[in-house]
């Protein structure tokens, strides 16, 4: 999580600015707000809340 976040932060200031995101737009996220994201969509993914995600779950349509 934290190395695809510090790619993307290319200035190092602990903020991915608008300027630093793909395409070039959205609102700056810091790691904190960054990390809490992928942890709130794994665990959407996760239905059968064993902590890991299997191929069912990978290719389950989002709900």
């Amino acid at each position: 999580m934290g190395r695809s976040f510090q790619s993307m932060d290319s200035n190092g200031d602990g903020t991915i600015e608008t300027d630093e995101l793909p395409g070039g737009r959205g609102r700056p996220i810091t790691l904190t707000a960054f990390q809490d994201n992928l942890r709130n969509q794994f665990h959407k993914l996760d239905r059968n809340r064993d902590g890991y995600l299997n191929a069912r779950e990978l290719t389950a349509p989002p709900r």
